[in-house]
């Protein structure tokens, strides 16, 4: 199999997007290399590209030169070449699904071409488009460079006459709404990404962007003040009023938001509800998978609005509603995303979804039967499989198997080095407590010391983040109920 990024680039094509890349390929003024398209129509028959015998670079250069001898540096500097290609493919996509960004480099050819009377009502046309549509903090930023654009044009003309340009307070208006929805938005990804990672974080100067917004700016933009309630949560995640309030100011406002806002929004609200769920009164599942749904309703995931549906969220809405005792709704979310997934890991997440609901419903066999052919590759994915394996022998009440998964777990943990540090600690700790569960269980001497055993337990992982924590908690509440049987 060839070995360059481009056959990754390639894999993420949908079929339409191939498809225009071919005609991308084909057109004088973007490609000059007839060989280019040879490789893209023998590439294009191969889709999704998982056939690695008929990937490599003989058969490439069979598909492109035929009976040519093989020629290493030819075929390199092929290869290098359809790299250029694609990446300058998903720059001119990038730019016509982005048409401020073309509206912008008109505006700024209009200046220096100095054609005064059309960039004018350009940049009145421009700001009309941003003005009568939905927000996001890439249309803060284009406003201000238009009106930006406007003063320096006003400012060299000399002229005053004109109302259609903008003014001293339009343009510092313009730019301190995209300042502060720009460093509320990085603030909060930087926060979000400590806690995450459980690492410090300098946080002086967020708090006086804070103070400072609060004195003067607050109830002035929709996207600024979004953010800066995102980054108050995430400072302080005990202030649940905070998050009231953020959840309903992003709920109220949904339809003047763009696509592209509301998922940043319905992110947040979902990483809040995880760092809640441990310790707190309220069940933050419920919550995160109401939000979620809320959503889902309103087609924010759907495949039309973006290349695939989110992989990540497939899997973990189908393990909450599992998780709050809904097998079918789960069942029917399966069945009715399932064909929006990416090809790259559509089967794997399926039968990853698939093998929770049949155990959760107790067919433990036909679980075990499509987790043997499942065929995991990311390491995410791998956790995911060997959990579920380790909970269906536990519920089996299998525990020489359980003990050896575990064994087996967390050699595979201690070898792995593509995950955190944090993730690889909530695992171990899943690992841990499910073997002090399975001693407990198999070496308790009798009912009275099982149940003080299992007490201990549930409480002591209370406030811990552990990997299949609900799960846990609740295979320990099971195991109490059969002790006062």
């Amino acid at each position: 199999m060839i070995k360059s990024p481009v056959l990754d680039l390639m894999k993420s094509f949908n079929t339409e997007e191939f498809k225009r890349f071919l005609e991308f390929l084909q057109s004088p003024y973007f490609n000059k290399n007839s060989n280019l398209v040879k490789v893209a129509k023998y590439l294009k028959k191969l889709v999704p590209l998982n056939n690695h015998d008929k990937l490599s670079e003989e058969k490439i250069w069979n598909a492109v030169y035929g009976k040519k001898e093989f020629n290493y540096g030819i075929m390199k500097n092929l290869v290098y070449e359809l790299k250029k290609a694609t990446e300058r493919f998903l720059a001119v996509e990038h730019l016509e699904k982005n048409e401020l960004y073309k509206e912008l480099f008109v505006i700024k050819e209009l200046n220096q071409r100095t054609l005064g009377e059309i960039l004018e009502k350009k940049i009145v046309t421009s700001k009309n488009k941003i003005e009568n549509g939905k927000m996001n903090i890439s249309k803060l930023y284009f406003l201000y460079r238009f009106n930006s654009i406007d003063s320096v044009y006003k400012e060299n003309l000399f002229s005053k006459e004109s109302e259609k340009l903008a003014d001293d307070e339009e343009l510092s208006n313009s730019f301190i709404n995209y300042f502060f929805a720009s460093i509320f938005y990085l603030n909060y990804n930087r926060l979000i990404n400590s806690k995450m990672l459980n690492t410090e974080t300098d946080l002086k100067t967020v708090i006086n962007f804070i103070e400072f917004y609060e004195k003067a700016f607050t109830g002035k933009n929709i996207l600024s003040d979004l953010y800066y309630y995102a980054v108050k949560i995430t400072l302080d995640p005990d202030n649940e009023e905070c998050y009231d309030t953020l959840k309903k100011l992003l709920f109220d406002n949904y339809e003047i938001l763009d696509h592209s806002s509301v998922k940043d929004f319905a992110a947040i609200l979902s990483a809040y509800c995880q760092l809640k769920k441990s310790g707190s009164k309220n069940n933050y599942v419920q919550e995160e998978f109401d939000n979620t749904c809320f959503f889902l309703d309103k087609g924010l995931f759907n495949a039309e609005h973006n290349s695939f549906f989110d992989s990540n969220l497939f899997s973990r809405l189908a393990e909450y509603s599992l998780v709050l005792n809904k097998p079918e709704w789960c069942r029917d979310f399966i069945d009715k995303y399932k064909d929006q997934l990416s090809p790259l890991n559509r089967e794997v997440r399926i039968g990853i979804a698939e093998i929770y609901l049949e155990n959760h419903i107790g067919n433990y066999e036909h679980a075990l039967e499509i987790l043997s052919k499942t065929k995991p590759e990311k390491v995410i994915e791998i956790f995911k499989i060997r959990s579920i394996e380790l909970i269906i022998f536990f519920n089996l009440k299998d525990y020489e198997r359980v003990y050896t998964l575990i064994k087996n777990f967390r050699s595979y943990i201690d070898y792995e080095e593509k995950v955190s540090e944090l993730v690889s600690k909530a695992y171990i700790d899943f690992l841990n407590y499910t073997r002090k569960l399975t001693d407990i269980l198999v070496n308790s001497n009798n009912a009275g010391e099982l149940k003080n055993d299992l007490e201990e337990l549930y409480s002591n992982i209370q406030n811990k983040k552990i990997a299949n924590k609900t799960w846990l908690k609740t295979a320990i509440s099971n195991s109490l109920t059969e002790a006062d049987r």
